[in-house]
């Protein structure tokens, strides 16, 4: 069984790392199990479940995009039931970081591939959540993805309205 104590307590440390894989990865892991809330292995750990949930959340709104990337994709499929994890914002949360991650380095590879893969219909759609339904990270990180797809599909990208290197949090 995956989802110890033990483990996610290894996991959650991880997300404070000094190692931006580290933490990056960590938080993958992370956001992969948490989507899984009807995992019966949560049963016994409902009170981790949460405050994991809560400290995924704001360990990535204190994240910095680093100057190149660290991972490629050759495919945004797998991002898909993060990204469609209504139980799970930090799930949701996490995809959206890496997603606008590898897109603002290398958008003439990515953005296609969003679309292609299906995984723009997501961020359309989580983009024009209500506050009532999300939390205002992901929706924030949501709406700056949207714009960054659209600016440049309408070839209105430019290094000025790049993203930031850090994502601001209410």
């Amino acid at each position: 069984m995956l989802i110890t104590r033990r483990f996610i307590d290894t996991m959650r440390n991880s997300l404070k790392s000094d190692s931006s894989e580290q933490r990056y990865f960590s938080g993958g892991i992370l956001a992969n199990l948490l989507s899984d809330s009807t995992n019966a292995a949560w049963d016994d750990l409902v009170a981790e479940y949460r405050s994991t949930e809560s400290e995924v959340i704001t360990a990535i709104s204190h994240w910095y995009h680093p100057e190149t990337a660290m991972v490629a994709y050759r495919c945004f499929r797998p991002f898909i039931p993060l990204l469609n994890s209504f139980t799970s914002l930090a799930s949701q949360y996490w995809a959206l970081w890496a997603v606008h991650h590898v897109c603002t380095k290398d958008p003439t590879k990515y953005v296609p591939m969003l679309t292609r893969d299906g995984v723009y219909e997501c961020i359309v759609r989580l983009s024009m959540q209500s506050e009532d339904t999300s939390c205002s990270q992901v929706l924030e990180l949501a709406r700056n993805l949207h714009d960054f797809v659209s600016d440049f599909q309408n070839g209105s990208l430019n290094d000025q309205n790049l993203l930031p290197t850090t994502i601001e949090t209410k």
